[in-house]
């Protein structure tokens, strides 16, 4: 190894304008990549206070630390005031303190996880306030495998069989590599790669389901890609059997690999293949009215009278939703009507009725109904398919690649 270094130092002193920069993408294993997750965002400028708990002593550093500062206490509550993260720690153990004010704080328990209100983490626990923005940004920063091993539980059932847990391994790992290189690749950066929510996938910190690192060991450093480039694995829980090359909401050109042509009729069988939900009319303009974006549309509105969709697009996804009031008529996307209606609504495949004081939902499949369908996929490896098999369906066009080092 060092005199490979030595050759590599030699050829580009004296070829200053040759590119060596591919000696190092070796496919080595990503051990050393991490992500960062956001767990939460708050104004800053308003008193609040977060618990940090270790069943360890864990150590504590902002930017301008020179060293790690050992905290022996097993709980630690920062106060956020004056947009600044303030501790008081004991001095020399007595009972002087010093306070820490800091705009950012790292926190971790060295091989031990850090219970941040209650939720255990992996990696470091960062704090970080933008001033000027006021904004407090509460971020989990660990190792990329650590982080697919805990989304396993989240996005799927640790009782699914292994090939499941393969696959989406493989669909979470690009996922997540997919919005590190964007986070890279900004002109200002965010302070994090990925939220933790259905926004992009989920992620509830820690667990014990020892049995899944054999999905991520078994699928180590594998991710999707395209022309050489890492794919948009975007997944949903039930495709509902649309077909995702007649939505006309994506830019397939940049991701033809999401423009699937065979409809998947595999979650057929799922419960929420097909669903109704029925919700009271005034509950339904509450709801509507509830969500900023449309409130002035729905103000003064008067009386429910009929609603229906008006348009759809050619893969059956609602585009716009026709109320008929008392007092005025109003337009609506689907996209509002979902937003308004969460946990009601699970996808935009509906159809919309008011049926005496109710308003009764009809819909098909749980989620955007893009990439990779969950519960078709499952029934897939029920099948006989193995993980390669079932992305290369879901994902036509793409091919399997290794991680390495200079791609994130």
């Amino acid at each position: 190894m060092k005199v490979l270094f030595k050759l590599v130092f030699l050829l580009t002193f004296f070829f200053p304008n040759k590119v060596f920069s591919h000696v190092f993408m070796v496919k080595k294993q990503p051990r050393n990549v991490f992500v960062k997750v956001l767990l939460d965002q708050r104004n800053s400028k308003f008193l609040s206070k977060i618990r940090i708990e270790s069943e360890n002593p864990f150590y504590l550093e902002t930017p301008y630390s020179i060293r790690k500062m050992l905290i022996k206490n097993k709980k630690m509550d920062v106060k956020i005031e004056d947009n600044k993260l303030k501790i008081p720690i004991k001095k020399n153990n007595k009972n002087n303190l010093k306070i820490i004010n800091s705009n950012e704080l790292r926190i971790h328990a060295k091989d031990f996880s850090i219970k941040l209100n209650g939720t255990p983490y992996q990696g470091i626990i960062i704090l970080k306030i933008i001033p000027k923005e006021n904004k407090l940004f509460i971020i989990n920063k660990l190792q990329l495998d650590d982080y697919i091993y805990s989304v396993l539980v989240s996005e799927i059932y640790q009782t699914w069989p292994h090939e499941m847990q393969k696959v989406q391994a493989v669909v979470s790992r690009t996922y997540a590599i997919y919005h590190m290189k964007v986070n890279k690749n900004r002109k200002k950066r965010l302070p994090y790669d990925i939220k933790k929510s259905n926004f992009h996938q989920r992620y509830n910190g820690f667990h014990t389901y020892d049995h899944l690192k054999e999905a991520i060991e078994e699928t180590k450093g594998l991710i999707i890609t395209h022309n050489n480039k890492i794919a948009l694995a975007m997944f949903d829980a039930c495709c509902g059997s649309i077909i995702p090359a007649k939505m006309d909401n994506l830019d397939f050109k940049k991701a033809p690999y999401l423009a699937r042509k065979k409809s998947c009729k595999f979650c057929k069988n799922y419960s929420l293949y097909k669903w109704k939900r029925i919700i009271s009319i005034d509950e339904f303009l509450k709801r509507l009215k509830e969500n900023i974006n449309i409130t002035s549309k729905i103000v003064g509105c008067g009386k429910l009278l009929r609603i229906f969709v008006t348009k759809k697009n050619a893969a059956g996804i609602v585009k716009q939703v026709k109320l008929i009031c008392s007092k005025k008529n109003i337009i609506l996307s689907g996209n509002q009507i979902w937003d308004s209606m969460k946990n009601k609504i699970l996808s935009l495949n509906f159809s919309i009725n008011k049926q005496g004081d109710k308003i009764v939902i009809n819909g098909k499949g749980f989620g955007h109904q893009i990439g990779l369908c969950q519960r078709g996929a499952r029934e897939l490896v029920n099948r006989g398919w193995d993980f390669k098999n079932i992305i290369n369906f879901y994902y036509p066009g793409t091919n399997f690649s290794k991680l390495q080092y200079a791609e994130v």
